[in-house]
């Protein structure tokens, strides 16, 4: 809607674009702040660290969408497609560095308790969305930072919510554990046969001892 709207300037009413514009923006701020959350659940899922959100970050929350709201935006035209610049624009723009920065803390800060794939996935799927709002810094009317955010979800789905990855996993960890029980049931057996043959082969040689030496009929008998 705001893509359309910011190449229609003159067809449009300068407050639906303003409208379409804000819910965008606010949109782009709302995934980065639940990135952010889902990374923190995540660490959580593979490490037990509980990590709460500061209450400095739900500020920096409140204060984006206030900024959505009141800040003022202006349209560039452009030959290859329109665009918008501005305070709220900028706005995004920190806030997704913001959220980037906080979740690569948090990912370099646990990087030893999280799973490989976890850490290679969300490194990569940053690592472009970074790229992508460079070029659209450099390139303003490339507007190609939803992609980003595409690729992210897309990432996170492929790599750690698919369930067949996870089904995958679930069968690693089980094999493991069922490996871990053969080699303990081994160990058991091996242990509790030399446990008892030990036990049995001396009774068995004092019986020999005794049916080879012994007199008496009765206790010959018993032996």
């Amino acid at each position: 809607w705001s893509f359309y709207t910011v190449n229609h300037l003159d067809t449009v009413p300068p407050f639906m674009n303003r409208i379409a514009h804000q819910g965008y923006i606010a949109g782009i701020v709302t995934m980065a702040y639940l990135l952010y959350r889902y990374v923190l659940m995540l660490i959580y899922q593979e490490s037990d660290t509980v990590i709460s959100v500061p209450k400095c970050v739900h500020a920096f929350l409140i204060a984006t969408f206030l900024g959505v709201l009141f800040l003022p935006i202006r349209y560039i035209s452009h030959p290859v497609s329109n665009y918008s610049m501005g305070p709220m624009a900028y706005l995004a723009y920190i806030s997704i560095i913001v959220y980037i920065s906080l979740i690569a803390y948090q990912i370099y800060r646990h990087r030893i308790k999280l799973l490989y794939k976890t850490k290679l996935a969300i490194t990569i799927s940053f690592g472009v969305t970074s790229l992508c709002l460079i070029y659209q810094a450099i390139y303003p009317y490339s507007l190609i930072s939803g992609i980003g955010f595409t690729i992210i979800t897309l990432a996170f789905y492929l790599t750690i919510e698919n369930p067949d990855a996870t089904l995958v996993e679930l069968l690693k960890e089980e094999k493991i554990k069922s490996d871990a029980a053969n080699r303990a049931k081994s160990a058991f057996l091996a242990n509790t046969s030399h446990e008892i043959r030990t036990p049995i082969n001396t009774i068995l040689g004092m019986n020999e001892m005794i049916l080879r030496e012994n007199d008496n009929e009765a206790i010959e008998e018993y032996a």
